[in-house]
Parts: C-alpha cells; sequence; structure tokens
C-alpha cells in the first residue's frame, strides 16, 4: 500500500503517472516534518490519484501540477491541469452517472478527517482540484512516539 510519506513519494507518483498517461506532471511543495498522520497521508495519496485518474479519463490535459502547503494546523494538496474543463454545476446536475462519483469519493475521503475538497472549473478553462485536511497536533505527536519511524 502506497503512502505519501514526504514530497520524493509523491513525485515519484506524479512522474510515473505521467509517463503513463503521456503528460507533464510537476510537483512542488513543502517537506512534511514530522511525519503526516497516517490516515492524513493515506487521504492525500487517495485524493491525488482521484484526481489524476479524472484527468486521464476526461480532461485531455498536456500538464498537471501538483502542489503540498504544510501549515502548522493544516495540509493542503492541489491538483491542477490545462485540460478541457468541464461544467460544475452540469456535473451535479448528473450526479447519479458515474463520471461524477470521483468527486463524491474525494469530497466523502476528506470530509471523514474534518477536511473539504474544493473543485474549480469551467470549460476551456482546466481544473483545479483543492483538499485541505487539518491537522491536529496532539495527535500527530502521539501517533510519532508510538510508531516506528521507518513505517514497517
Amino acid at each position: 500500500e502506497m503512502c505519501i510519506r514526504d514530497r520524493s513519494a509523491l513525485q515519484w507518483y506524479g512522474s510515473s503517472f505521467a509517463q503513463r498517461a503521456g503528460i507533464t506532471a510537476q510537483v512542488k511543495g513543502d517537506e512534511f516534518t514530522p511525519r503526516l498522520p497516517q490516515n492524513v497521508e493515506m487521504a492525500i495519496f487517495r485524493i491525488v490519484q482521484e484526481a489524476l485518474n479524472n484527468i486521464t479519463k476526461h480532461a485531455q490535459a498536456k500538464d498537471v501540477f501538483i502542489q503540498l502547503k504544510y501549515k502548522p494546523n493544516r495540509v493542503i494538496v492541489s491538483v491542477r491541469d490545462d485540460g478541457v474543463g468541464f461544467d460544475l454545476d452540469q456535473v451535479r446536475m448528473r450526479r447519479t452517472r458515474r463520471a461524477s462519483l470521483g468527486l463524491a469519493g474525494m469530497r466523502e475521503r476528506a470530509a471523514l478527517l474534518d477536511g473539504e475538497v474544493n473543485i474549480q472549473s469551467s470549460p476551456g478553462q482546466g481544473t483545479l482540484v483543492e483538499a485541505i485536511l487539518p491537522l491536529q497536533s496532539t495527535e500527530s505527536e502521539v501517533w510519532d512516539e508510538d510508531s516506528p519511524a521507518s513505517g514497517r
């Protein structure tokens, strides 16, 4: 099971995705020190994975830009593409169709951690998916002490 331990793990995932999809992917952002709680790492990975899946299926993008921002009380991950974009209202109206399940899944994953996912898109303008996940400092301290550093 892949985890986002640090930026380099995300860079590896972004570049292997880009090779398969035939597009360029850039990953920028902060290193995680101390390491993020495992449930937050997993949520970041799944949300990025879903955003990249959507880009492959729908966006016809040439470039993808993944960014991580590490704040004292939250982590923000964004995935932006230069693809065809879409009309958010139309997707909401068709929510019963499978195409929008990915968006709902990302939102649910973030909501489990009291976070949120914001999606901005319009036809011809590409898409931005931004997830904001809160970090409780007490939880991450306990988690760090009780877990082996290697995660194995």
